[in-house]
């Protein structure tokens, strides 16, 4: 069945805590279980309000979410982390080859007209 969690998004893992944690209690010593971003090999949306987060070794993480929107939003940060923590990784692992480029968001694509 199913338990409330809280899971923090942290910049190199997602931490589960069996309480809501405070800002001065969300550390990993005090999780119930930590995933690190490089364990994460696929996220699946499971509508309405679902997220599996498919882990190395075969291991499923299913998340709910209180709202649809909700469970997009979380959806958004957690690929949003994802991503950052793979550029850093391949940021050193390029080391002298990389060039990290901050991009302004509010700059129009090319081609946007």
């Amino acid at each position: 069945g199913w338990s409330r969690k809280w899971c923090v998004l942290q910049d190199h893992l997602l931490a589960f805590f069996d309480q809501q944690p405070t800002s001065h209690s969300a550390s990993e010593a005090e999780s119930i279980e930590v995933v690190p971003w490089t364990d994460l090999e696929a996220l699946v949306l499971v509508p309405p309000t679902g997220i599996d987060l498919h882990l190395r070794g075969g291991r499923t993480v299913s998340l709910r979410a209180d709202s649809a929107d909700r469970s997009l939003e979380w959806t958004a940060d957690i690929l949003r982390l994802a991503a950052a923590h793979a550029v850093r990784l391949l940021a050193r692992a390029l080391g002298g080859e990389w060039e990290l480029v901050y991009v302004d968001e509010d700059a129009q694509l090319m081609g946007d007209g």
